[in-house]
């Protein structure tokens, strides 16, 4: 409710301003006295229209010269950035999901509530404001979401400025020795002498992935910081759809939409590209003599939350300039009550409207059969595509960074493009609504041959000496006193995988060009030595299934302007922007919010051994990523299915339609293309009709008294 209370402060503040520059002069007078008189001319109330509505700018200072700006090109071109800024928050939480498991100790199960928090911020106010869409100032209200947004990146940030500075367990930098690591390397090399099992838990030890007392503090900081961005996220959608459907004509709808959403989805390649950056950045800030394949390396995730929380920022201030509507909007304003109702019962009254529009809408079989099935789309969206940057970093062997790029580079771009063609297609060809949902029902059937390829497009769980039934040479560290239930694992020069450098037999450890360096390592081949990560893999499944992903989000991202197009079409105009916020309720709960906490819970029961410490299991160390494949393959194809199923009843229910909203404004354009002569013709008949069936003029003689 917060972000509701804020929006009506504002808008009924300034209204009230509004008012009073009229009583002060700086607006307009009433048109009967000022119809003879000259516009002003002063310096900062110069006006080209005499509507407040109509006007750019803030009360009492709307200089002519931001007049020029009443245009929805220059809206749509001033909202962009922020559209942008608000997508890469959006999707930058997903690009430091192991990160945060490693600093934090976080669950995948817990990382999915995470993302889910901003679902929760976005339920409790979405049908609010959705419903409120016609009275609001709609560019004030996209300033103060767009702001929120901000803020909630700046708080989220706090959780890294907020925590306690472990005892102990500091990375190696060029003013330490080599033994004050993160992991005590005398620990985790072979040593004969027997450990006392005291030693196990320590609580002022900070291991990776394990967690601490601050955990429940980090997880409630973003928690409240991902709610403030779901706070901002709910008057996007449905304040954007009905603000530039009442500004444009409706065949240019789909084209305003269209090139906001394309620049919107560039903003997850900014999320994931500077991710991507900040990840190969020591979280400290410091120069670590490590590398970023170190399992101990946790990149500087909180310097892009302050980074894009200031940007958004920044970029809402112009949001507030643009008026109410635009000059010559089809929307008018509405008119004036001549009596004041009592609050209570226009609260009565706008609860009645709220449910009989609520009943409408949900009986609408278009509508609710094409909602299901964008929510069943949207639960696989929202979760595994929530950890795809994790799947590829355990999939494939490759560091955080390089899976943000690919993301970030690849898919994200194609769907960019996707989702601009698919606007153009929409608006260029005028597709029908019904052509629209033809084109979503198609899609989504291919779609399944590209889940069906995933069972197949990746690689084997990589051997590891020391853990399960994989013991090379095990009596070679038989007297090293090696814990199995620690994960430190390193490259022998054998080019063969350890658990710890205890399971390579390790003596002994050097400070080399590239880093920590192990040597004298009596279970590799010839007593070499060993570095710390997993070996390359010669798995060559990376790029194949890029290229799979790649034409899947671009096939899969045409559909979305056709798909929002069908939505809005198949209601009337009086429901539209309900529509689109019970839309965007629905598709909250059950795909956005639901997706990542139930994908976390699938990805944890892949796990093969967790990071744990004196409070208990953290973050997951080693997936099963056999297993980690087929659950979520399997899932996929599973749910497409119902999807399919879902779009073939609406495209049946649809055939026969014809109560389409898409006729609001042909009469008129079939008039303004009408020969002059033929349009004064027709206005002419217009007015001779109106006279003769109007009421006639009659004498009544007046009765005598």
């Amino acid at each position: 409710m917060m972000v509701i209370t804020l929006i009506h402060y504002i808008n009924t503040k300034v209204a009230s301003q509004d008012v009073y520059s009229e009583r002060a002069g700086c607006s307009r007078l009433h048109p009967l006295h000022t119809a003879y008189l000259p516009l002003r001319t002063s310096n900062s109330t110069t006006m080209t229209s005499r509507d407040p509505d109509e006007q750019c700018g803030v009360p009492c200072c709307r200089p002519s010269v931001l007049q020029r700006c009443a245009r929805i090109g220059v809206f749509v071109a001033f909202y962009c950035p922020a559209s942008l800024c608000t997508s890469a928050i959006s999707v930058y939480m997903s690009s430091q999901i192991t990160t945060l498991e490693k600093q934090f100790g976080f669950t995948s199960a817990q990382s999915g509530f995470l993302m889910s928090c901003n679902d929760i911020g976005f339920l409790l106010t979405t049908i609010f404001v959705a419903n409120l869409a016609r009275t609001l100032h709609i560019p004030r209200s996209l300033f103060v979401s767009t702001f929120c947004f901000g803020l909630s990146g700046v708080f989220c940030s706090l959780a890294y400025f907020l925590s306690p500075v472990a005892n102990t367990d500091q990375p190696i930098t060029s003013n330490m020795s080599s033994q004050n690591t993160f992991f005590n390397s005398d620990d985790q090399m072979c040593s004969f002498a027997n450990k006392s099992s005291e030693e196990g838990c320590d609580p002022n030890l900070a291991k990776i992935g394990a967690p601490t007392k601050f955990t429940s503090i980090a997880i409630a900081i973003i928690a409240v910081g991902m709610t403030i961005q779901g706070f901002g996220k709910a008057p996007r959608q449905p304040f954007i759809i009905t603000y530039i459907d009442d500004n444009v004509p409706k065949q240019k709808t789909a084209c305003f939409i269209g090139v906001i959403m394309a620049i919107g989805i560039f903003g997850p390649a900014l999320g994931f590209g500077l991710g991507a950056f900040f990840s190969q950045t020591y979280v400290t800030l410091e120069d670590v003599q490590m590398t970023v394949r170190d399992p101990r390396w946790i990149g500087a995730w909180w310097l892009g939350f302050i980074f894009f929380g200031l940007l958004a920022m920044v970029v809402s201030i112009p949001l507030m300039c643009f008026p109410k509507r635009m000059p010559g909007s089809k929307r008018k304003a509405p008119p004036k009550s001549k009596g004041e109702k009592s609050i209570t019962s226009n609260v009565k009254h706008g609860f009645k409207e709220l449910v009989k529009k609520l009943v409408r809408i949900l009986k609408n079989a278009r509508f609710t059969l094409n909602l299901a099935a964008v929510c069943l789309v949207l639960f696989l969206v929202g979760g595994f595509l929530a950890f795809t940057p994790k799947y590829l970093e355990t999939q494939f062997f490759i560091p955080a960074w390089y899976a943000n790029i690919l993301l970030g580079g690849i898919v994200v771009v194609s769907t960019c493009l996707g989702t601009f063609v698919g606007g153009f297609l929409t608006s260029y060809k005028k597709l029908h609504p019904y052509t629209c949902i033809k084109l979503v029902g198609f899609v989504n059937l291919l779609s399944i041959l590209s889940h069906g390829l995933g069972f197949v497009l990746g690689c084997d769980n990589p051997q590891i000496v020391g853990l399960g039934n994989t013991m090379l040479n095990s009596t070679c560290s038989s007297n090293c006193n090696c814990d199995s239930t620690e994960y430190l694992p390193v490259c022998g020069s054998d080019n063969r995988n350890y658990l710890t450098p205890c399971h390579a037999g390790c003596l002994d450890s050097v400070m080399g060009p590239e880093g920590l360096m192990y040597t004298n390592c009596t279970c590799v081949v010839g007593g070499g030595s060993a570095v710390p990560g997993l070996c390359e893999t010669d798995c060559a499944m990376l790029w194949p299934f890029l290229m799979v992903a790649l034409f899947s989000s671009l096939f899969g991202a045409l559909c979305i302007v056709p798909g929002i197009m069908f939505s809005v079409r198949c209601v009337s105009d009086e429901d539209k922007s309900l529509a689109v916020g019970v839309s965007s309720f629905m598709q909250t709960t059950c795909g956005w919010m639901a997706g990542p906490v139930v994908s976390g819970k699938i990805i944890d029961t892949c796990c093969k051994l967790w990071s744990s410490g004196c409070y208990g299991k953290g973050a997951c160390a080693l997936y099963d990523i056999e297993d980690f494949r087929f659950k979520k393959y399997l899932v996929e194809i599973s749910a497409k299915c119902v999807v399919v199923f879902l779009y073939g009843a609406c495209i049946w229910v649809s055939r026969n339609r014809t109560d389409w909203s898409i006729d609001d404004d042909k009469d008129k354009e079939e008039k303004d293309g009408l020969p002059e002569k033929e349009n004064l013709m027709n206005k002419s008949n217009e007015t001779k009709l109106q006279f003769d069936i109007g009421t006639p003029i009659v004498k009544v003689k007046k009765p005598l008294v």
